[in-house]
């Protein structure tokens, strides 16, 4: 079983070789994507979200080599949410732009409430308030202002699964019994200065990115990376079989579950 938990983290550290540098070679190789009609307006959006994916995993990987995996739980959450940002925006394209302009003004407004409350001398209120104005939100469509809670758009267009995982980041990261009681020992009770809970980022940032990938390549016409993603995902695979086989878990049914990286 050690084998076999050694075989899968050396698997999921094989996907993270491929898709790591995956989108940054294809940005220094020059144009070579091109946006599908119905993401004109959104692809700075989804690039955005993607880079955000993609550095998050790249600083919870330099978070565990400092001995700090677990205190990453606000990252995790992170990457969980711009994933289900992301399927939200390649299942309605263009139309996500209005509805987050409004959530700009709207956010926007309540931070410069507070910088006003707070009396800080630093700001200009008048160019801050100039620049909410011009977004003119009030002009944009509300009709779909309900998606910008997560709960929302999870069960909507979540195809990974996520709100298990999202639930259990979001009780670490928060102030809460759980986030306490990492720094405790479980069996003596003593008191810790290094999280009991750490565990290796691999599988996670694996999965996520994987997940981010193939569902951002969705954004181009034609989707690019069919090579890369297929071994990344057969990579993946038999990483995560040999995980739950250490785990006495049985196969998973991969047909049912990862879609080819060519749909």
């Amino acid at each position: 079983m050690i084998e076999q938990a050694v075989a899968a983290i050396e698997g999921y550290e094989r996907v993270l070789r491929i898709l790591l540098p995956l989108y940054r070679v294809t940005i220094a190789s020059g144009p070579s994507l091109s946006v599908g009609p119905r993401y004109e307006r959104a692809v700075n959006i989804a690039h955005g979200w993607y880079v955000r994916c993609l550095r998050s995993v790249e600083a919870l990987l330099l978070l565990e080599g400092g001995g700090l995996a677990d205190e990453g739980s606000a990252i995790r959450r992170s990457v969980i949410e711009h994933i289900v940002a992301l399927q939200w925006l390649v299942a309605r394209g263009d139309e996500v732009v209005d509805t987050l302009a409004r959530e700009h003004a709207k956010s926007g407004a309540k931070r410069l409430a507070a910088l006003q409350d707070a009396s800080w001398e630093s700001i200009d209120f008048e160019g801050v308030a100039a620049e909410l104005d011009a977004i003119r939100a009030e002009e944009l469509d509300a009709s779909q202002d309900f998606l910008l809670h997560f709960r929302q758009r999870e069960q909507r267009f979540d195809q990974t699964r996520s709100l298990p995982l999202y639930l259990a980041e979001t009780a670490i990261s928060h102030p809460s019994y759980e986030s306490a009681n990492r720094y405790r020992d479980q069996a003596t009770g003593e008191f810790l200065l290094d999280s009991w809970a750490s565990s290796p980022q691999a599988p996670f940032c694996a999965s996520e990115l994987l997940s981010a990938t193939m569902i951002f390549r969705q954004v181009f016409e034609p989707p690019p990376w069919d090579e890369e993603l297929t071994e990344a995902s057969s990579q993946f695979q038999t990483a995560t079989d040999a995980a739950r086989a250490s785990a006495g878990l049985s196969p998973i049914d991969w047909d049912s579950l990862i879609p080819p990286a060519s749909q």
